[in-house]
């Protein structure tokens, strides 16, 4: 499943894409891929996680929506 997240990011105008799995309850692992120029690595370093600058990854906590508007925010920031 890890690859899927390549997946969105090869549509035309996409920028950024994250793959979210629950491993836990509300606890989710983040993939994240990237066009240039974002860095989805400095994302990812915001909550903890690396990588390097087209994938990186991190771990978020919270329900899926705190997660994905935690991410939207750290995107909108960044880009």
């Amino acid at each position: 499943m890890d690859g899927l997240v390549n997946y969105p990011r090869s549509l035309v105008g996409v920028q950024v894409a994250a793959f979210l799995v629950e491993v836990d309850p509300d606890v989710f692992k983040v993939s994240l891929r990237s066009r240039p120029p974002l860095d989805v690595s400095v994302l990812a370093a915001q909550f903890g996680g690396g990588g390097h600058a087209r994938a990186a990854g991190c771990t978020l906590r919270g329900s899926i929506d705190e997660c994905l508007e935690q991410l939207a925010g750290a995107v909108e920031k960044e880009g």
